[in-house]
């Protein structure tokens, strides 16, 4: 369910509204067998059969600033609950564009942007279901060059702060403490923790 409206107060702002929510239903019936790790350790058997059910719902809204023809400026604010943790986000985000001319423009963005944990970690432990949102900030600026109507080209250099992520309190039997994220299809032995902090920085052309 999504709900979004535009309220022009004058030519040159504008507000951006809305509603967003969703139900989820999963069905989680797996097994691992276990057996020897490195080391020698034995791991168990993990056998999982459960219904994983939820609510997701957020509410957002975006002030665009027009003053002159050439200068964007965008505000937003995104807040969202969920009650597999009963937890909410609040993320703040700016953006901005200035068109130097028809053809070159200058962008730059700042924000919060927050992620559930993967239902399937949630399935394993019941005490996943209380792993915060993963956040992340992201900080971008770019150059925009219009090659013909239809093909544009931009050169983004980023900076980006993640925390919250869910990663191993320990070591185990099958892995060294990690990052969790890019490895949502792996089963784990314990619980996990949301104490995981990461950053990426780089520049694009695409």
């Amino acid at each position: 369910l999504r709900s979004v409206s535009r309220y022009s107060l004058n030519p040159r702002l504008s507000v951006d509204f809305g509603v967003d929510a969703r139900l989820e239903r999963g069905e989680y019936n797996y097994f691992v067998a276990g057996g020897i790790a490195n080391g020698g350790a034995v791991r168990p058997d993990i056998t999982r059969d459960l219904s994983l059910d939820g609510t997701v719902a957020g509410a957002f809204a975006t002030l665009t600033l027009n003053p002159v023809n050439a200068f964007n400026l965008s505000a937003g604010l995104r807040a969202d609950h969920s009650d597999y943790n009963d937890a909410t986000t609040v993320d703040p985000r700016v953006s901005a564009t200035y068109a130097l001319s028809p053809s070159w423009s200058l962008n730059a963005a700042w924000g919060w942007y927050s992620q559930l944990s993967d239902r399937f970690l949630m399935s394993q432990y019941a005490a996943n279901r209380d792993l915060k949102a993963m956040r992340a900030r992201h900080l971008m600026f770019g150059v925009d060059h219009l090659l013909t109507d239809d093909t544009k080209v931009t050169f983004e250099v980023f900076d980006k702060r993640y925390r919250d992520m869910p990663e191993l309190p320990a070591a185990t039997t099958g892995y060294a403490p990690l990052f969790v994220p890019d490895n949502g299809f792996l089963l784990y032995e314990t619980p996990l923790r949301s104490t995981g902090t990461a950053w990426a920085r780089g520049a694009e052309v695409r």
